[in-house]
């Protein structure tokens, strides 16, 4: 007998994303999913209302229906459960972050781990799911090499500093991501001793930041693209910036939510990887590819060699992001040349 489960969705888009493979397993197996999404942002419910798969896809319980669940699922990154009648009599289960009995799963084999507890007819599947609006971008073709070049406000850590070099090598190109992306408010370096001192502080006590960043340097925050690169940052929903990619030719981008967008997309796309842990936020499909330097600290994400250099609001590694700054544009050149976008269209 099919069992129903209510499946709440949060967090960011790439955490959404890698939580679709669980989804399409459980469905496959003869379950009933009902999707609500609680994405960080607004947004977010528009890269899955076209899903085919789970029955309701929501973001107000309102629109649930009023009968009750099996299984209520809810993903680490929820802030709080659901308070309705639907899930008074449900089996709950919570995802951890650090995965199942303290070892840190990849974030999309957790929640299929949580599936196969719910069916044991669900099987392993690395095969995402990303929506897209229908929007047609005619200067957008085969040949458009789309960039990613910024990440999270609060993580500009994560951000390869080279993205103008690597446009100017090609003569198609569209860059695509938020207006805060490339923000510069916590790119900052900050001497050891504001660092031990003032961590907890520095981006979120502004007056105090404010005066700690005389004895700061700028890091990664100014970005001149050549003139011919079509920007869109800032300019699109998700779900145009979804179907924009769908239609281009190749992806690069840092980790983050476009790179996962784009992967479930099908679109080859080549991630670049520094402090973060590319085991955690990635899912393993054919047409994702890590670029990444493979230095002994990395990564810095849980701990390693410089625990205290993955932090949020300000820059805390102590070499300067050493992992990304080191990967050169002729790699990612010869990378994408290995993945089929050819180098006849480099200018």
């Amino acid at each position: 007998m099919s069992k129903s489960i209510l499946f709440h969705l949060a967090g960011g888009i790439g955490n959404m994303i890698m939580a679709t493979p669980a989804i399409s397993s459980l469905v496959n197996a003869g379950e009933t999913v009902d999707l609500f999404v609680e994405g960080d942002s607004e947004e977010a419910i528009d890269l899955f209302k076209g899903w085919s798969l789970p029955r309701v896809v929501v973001d107000s319980i309102v629109d649930l229906p009023d009968e009750g669940y099996d299984f209520y699922l809810i993903s680490w990154l929820a802030k709080k459960p659901l308070a309705i009648g639907q899930v008074d009599s449900s089996i709950i289960l919570s995802t951890s972050y650090h995965g199942v009995d303290g070892r840190r799963f990849p974030e999309y084999e957790m929640y299929l781990h949580f599936a196969r507890a719910i069916s044991d007819q669900c099987e392993s599947t690395v095969e995402t799911y990303c929506g897209s609006s229908e929007r047609s971008f005619p200067e957008i073709t085969t040949e458009t090499l789309v960039l990613y070049p910024g990440c999270q406000e609060r993580f500009p850590i994560k951000r390869w500093d080279k993205f103008p070099e690597l446009a100017g090598r090609f003569k198609d190109v569209a860059i695509v991501g938020s207006s805060a992306d490339l923000s510069a408010t916590y790119s900052r370096l900050y001497p050891e001793w504001i660092k031990r001192r003032f961590g907890r502080q520095l981006g979120r006590n502004r007056r105090l930041t404010s005066l700690l960043n005389l004895f700061s340097e700028k890091y990664n925050h100014e970005n001149t693209f050549p003139s011919h690169v079509k920007n869109y940052l800032g300019k699109l929903s998700l779900a145009d910036t979804a179907s924009l990619i769908s239609q281009s030719g190749a992806f690069v981008g840092n980790d983050g939510g476009l790179a996962h967008i784009a992967a479930g997309l099908g679109v080859e796309t080549l991630v670049l990887f520094g402090p973060t842990d590319e085991a955690k936020n990635l899912v393993p499909r054919d047409n994702v590819h890590v670029i990444k330097m493979g230095l002994d600290c990395q990564p810095c994400q849980f701990g390693g060699k410089f625990p205290d250099a993955y932090t949020s609001h300000f820059i805390g590694c102590p070499l300067g992001v050493k992992c990304l700054k080191s990967i050169t544009v002729d790699r990612v050149v010869t990378e994408l040349r290995s993945v089929g976008y050819n180098e006849t269209m480099s200018v």
